[in-house]
């Protein structure tokens, strides 16, 4: 991943994701939700994790070491 790539994954997950420890996992967790795709799918094949779809959303989310790098 370059530079400009990275900056961008870190400015959307700033604005748009959620940090927080998983207490039932007891692992650290990053997730965002957008109405289209696109922008997750590029977070997803950037990092990782997994991309899901519930009530006409789209969700990213990682966990575990990755979203511990991520974060």
């Amino acid at each position: 991943m370059n530079t400009a790539e990275l900056a961008w994954c870190a400015g959307f997950l700033e604005g748009e994701g959620s940090f927080f420890w998983d207490t039932g996992n007891r692992t650290p967790k990053v997730q965002a939700g957008q109405k289209h795709d696109w922008p997750l799918l590029i977070l997803k094949s950037r990092l990782g994790g997994q991309i899901y779809h519930s009530k006409g959303m789209f969700y990213w989310a990682c966990s575990g070491k990755v979203a511990a790098g991520i974060s």
